[in-house]
């Protein structure tokens, strides 16, 4: 699964690119731009996909990149458990002939909890990752979780195949989780799935990354934040990096939701000695919208110009000077 951490890496990158250019502050209602609504929701019961989320000042904006970082949350769990479950330490649960010689693609491993259990399929092939995890009261300990107790399922597929320079990957994951947080008996569910394709082709200096995730929902307590509609494109040809990205952003801690878009996608010319964008335009809509302008889409010569409800807020003449001042609360 070397694709994984690399493509987790890539997508939190390049998100935090978008929601910590989404500085500024003031203003309220706005006009509407939305996102498309991506999968069916079913861990929302506080109806927070309904409403927009207040986005009037700076500080709920730093509040939506926290709830943004809620979300990276979940996926961290699922990859501390997964190794937790491929470092070795756990025992096989004894099987009689006949039910190992039923389940050849399977193992049963007792989990650290008496009586939890995991059965990993591995429906691999060659070229193909196939795994499968089914938890059963299953008691795990991770680093930076503590202690876990789950249900449910996790799925993760991945095809790839390279030659001459050239490489192409995609993959898929799904989650249906439930457990608990058991130092603070704190109960979590995880729901929903994402996909991604990478191509590259070092001879001619182009690669593209597409992530895509119809819906994921995380539930902490009583916290909850989802991702809907996701859509991130990362393309890198010669020295310009370009980066288009939207989805809906809905939390509990915002009480509602808002859109990011980036109706001119940004980008960056990687051989300059400063990453600041050449041109580009992030927007952030809930209850207000803000919109970040670089490079050619100011329209003034300003490297960075910030606008609220269409009336600018803040101009800065070098990204340095923008990163200092408006970053505070970013990723």
């Amino acid at each position: 699964m070397k694709q994984q951490t690399f493509i987790k890496s890539v997508m939190v990158t390049s998100v935090a690119l978008v929601l910590s250019a989404c500085g500024g502050g003031g203003g309220g209602g706005g006009s509407d731009r939305e996102v498309s609504s991506g999968g069916s929701l079913s861990l929302d019961d506080g109806g927070y996909s309904t409403r927009k989320a207040s986005l009037s000042t700076q500080e709920d904006f730093e509040g939506t990149t926290s709830a943004y970082q809620s979300s990276e949350e979940a996926l961290d769990l699922v990859t501390e458990v997964e190794e937790v479950i491929n470092s070795g330490g756990l025992g096989e649960v004894a099987q009689d002939g006949a039910t190992a010689q039923a389940q050849a693609a399977s193992v049963d491993l007792a989990c650290e909890n008496e009586g939890g259990s995991v059965k990993v399929t591995d429906n691999s092939v060659s070229g193909v990752t196939d795994l499968r995890y089914d938890f059963s009261n299953c008691g795990l300990t991770t680093v930076s979780f503590g202690q876990v107790e789950l249900n449910g399922s996790y799925t993760y597929k991945e095809s790839g195949s390279s030659s001459s320079g050239s490489e192409s990957w995609s993959g898929s994951e799904t989650f249906n989780i439930s457990g608990s947080f058991v130092a603070s008996d704190t109960p979590f569910a995880l729901k929903g799935g994402d996909s991604w394709s990478e191509t590259s082709d070092a001879a001619a200096e182009k690669a593209t990354l597409t992530l895509t995730s119809d819906v994921l929902e995380f539930k902490k307590g009583t916290s909850y934040v989802a991702l809907q509609g996701s859509l991130i494109t990362l393309s890198v040809e010669g020295d310009q990096l370009s980066l288009s990205t939207q989805f809906k952003l809905i939390s509990s801690a915002m009480n509602g939701y808002v859109d990011y878009t980036t109706p001119s996608p940004v980008v960056i010319d990687l051989s300059q000695e400063t990453l600041c964008p050449i041109q580009g335009v992030n927007r952030m809509a809930g209850d207000g919208v803000v919109e970040v302008r670089y490079g050619m889409d100011t329209g003034t010569g300003a490297d960075v110009v910030v606008e609220v409800n269409n009336n600018t807020v803040e101009s800065y003449e070098t990204c340095d000077e923008f990163d200092a001042n408006v970053f505070p609360g970013a990723l």
